[in-house]
């Protein structure tokens, strides 16, 4: 199975599996309604993860902090303007 590269990811991109790394994990101040991941490839680029608050017990009993993992459903989108973690145009949204 291929795997896509973090860096050639594009905003509304059709989903190819990611292999990555788990670096942090946060909720942003600015909006309560999301829990963000900061992942990474093998090739040291990183990304945004978002996924919606209500579904932090879900998230949080399947990612363990500096964990590998394949991730095979998510959507891409346009990176938020404010508040940026790293220099990516695009985040990826996490759902169930």
């Amino acid at each position: 199975m291929p795997f896509v590269e973090i860096s050639t990811i594009k905003p509304h991109d059709n989903v190819e599996p990611l292999q990555i790394r788990v670096i942090r994990k946060w909720i942003p101040h600015e909006n309560r309604q999301e829990l963000c991941y900061l992942i990474v490839d093998n090739h040291g680029d990183a990304i945004e993860a978002i996924a919606d608050l209500h579904y932090q017990s879900h998230f949080e009993s399947r990612i363990t902090l500096h964990s590998c993992y394949t991730i095979t459903d998510y959507l891409s989108d346009t990176a938020k303007s404010s508040m940026n973690v790293v220099l990516h145009t695009t985040c990826i949204r996490l759902g169930l």
